[in-house]
Formats: C-alpha cells, sequence, structure tokens
C-alpha cells in the first residue's frame, strides 16, 4: 500500500520568483512541474507532505495560472491589481 503524499517539490516551481517571469527557461520548466504537480493533486487525489504549505500551492496555481493564460508578462507588481 502506498500513500498519495507529494514529498519532493523542485525549486524552480516552489521556490518561484516574481522576476523570473521575463526568463523564459525559468518559466518553461516552472510550467512543466507546475501541470504535474496539478495533475497529482486535482486529478489524482494527492496531497502536500507537512513541508509544504498549501496555501503557497494555491497563491503559485494562481500565478501559474495568470501565465498560461497570457495574463502576466511582467512582475505582478507592475500589475494593477483588481
Amino acid at each position: 500500500m502506498y500513500k498519495k503524499i507529494i514529498t519532493y517539490i523542485s525549486d524552480s516551481f516552489w521556490r518561484w520568483e516574481d522576476e523570473w517571469v521575463n526568463d523564459e527557461s525559468k518559466k518553461t520548466k516552472a510550467l512543466e512541474i507546475y501541470e504535474l504537480l496539478k495533475w497529482f493533486i486535482e486529478e489524482k487525489g494527492f496531497q502536500l507532505t507537512h513541508e509544504y504549505s498549501i496555501e503557497r500551492w494555491k497563491h503559485l496555481s494562481e500565478i501559474f495560472d495568470k501565465i498560461k493564460s497570457g495574463g502576466m508578462t511582467s512582475s505582478p507588481a507592475n500589475q494593477s491589481s483588481k
């Protein structure tokens, strides 16, 4: 039997810096990791280990959903908030 717990997330995603949005290689790698994590969490029911915050996951999910939709092309600090 196995537990559905994610015990490691690459820093390329988890330690995302808003300034990286303009670095295509960092953005591409982080987006790939995001898609994989999203699949495990939302589709397969995996959970994050206690070392990773669900609040941080939600925050990063919002950022990467915006990046995917083309809504974020620069640092969020430079964008107007709704």
